[in-house]
């Protein structure tokens, strides 16, 4: 992810949008700034605020569909739920205007919030850690220059803390508390800072798409095909196709 020279330099206009954890949120990014943006933390209801929070970004800007140069979107890790919102979201806007899509991960949009906000000097690796709604995390790693360093992967919280860097490290996302209750118990514990946030915030989407765009030599126009899961769907497939036993 390298978003930290070139992001001035974008000259496009995109609407960024966020439904993959705990929270809802659209961005209008133009000629290198944010000029619009709503942030709203809920758990449940992202499919019915999705879309009115696009048009008051867009409103406000006094922006019109017509003048966009693509969509941008999270892709995951996250909620299955909350994924196919801003997918399905994404891909309306887009076929609407014929216009690309660009996927964002999760991790890398709260990896750059945390780069932009958390209070750490000097800079320090980043440890994304995020809910997965079971006894493990979703976690991505990326140096202190924002480089992933790996993909995402799901891993328990103690194995996370253990393998902590002594030399600092900063956890963000919204599992930050679970990882300081075991960093803080250790006898050796590293230099650490947490940037708790709901989930992903669409101006740090829009971003690292513009970023990724305005970098490509070649401007894909497909849409994302793949939402980055981790693992399974909890739900499973019915008995007899889900017919009535007799």
């Amino acid at each position: 992810m390298n978003v930290l020279s070139q992001s001035a330099q974008s000259a496009i206009k995109l609407v960024a949008i966020d439904t993959a954890c705990g929270a809802c949120s659209a961005a209008l990014w133009s000629d290198g700034v944010v000029v619009s943006s709503r942030f709203r933390e809920m758990v449940r209801g992202q499919a019915e605020a999705l879309m009115p929070m696009v048009v008051e970004v867009m409103r406000e800007a006094q922006a019109d569909f017509a003048s966009l140069d693509l969509i941008a979107v999270t892709i995951g890790p996250g909620s299955f739920t909350g994924l196919r919102t801003g997918l399905a979201a994404a891909r309306g806007l887009a076929q609407a205007r014929a216009l690309p899509v660009v996927g964002v991960t999760t991790t890398e949009a709260i990896a750059l919030a945390a780069y932009r906000r958390a209070d750490t000097d000097p800079r320090r690796p980043v440890t994304v850690v995020l809910n997965s709604r079971r006894n493990d995390l979703y976690v991505q790693h990326f140096s202190a220059e924002l480089a992933p360093i790996g993909d995402p992967f799901t891993a328990l919280p103690e194995d996370i803390a253990r393998a902590a860097p002594r030399s600092g490290v900063v956890f963000a996302g919204d599992a930050t508390g679970q990882i300081m209750d075991i960093v803080q118990a250790g006898a050796d514990s590293p230099e650490f800072s947490c940037f708790p946030v709901s989930g992903p915030d669409a101006i740090f989407v829009a971003e690292v798409a513009a970023n990724r765009w305005s970098s490509q030599p070649v401007k894909e126009t497909s849409f994302p095909n793949k939402l980055l899961y981790l693992r399974a769907p909890d739900a499973i497939r019915p008995v007899d196709e889900g017919r009535l036993r007799q």
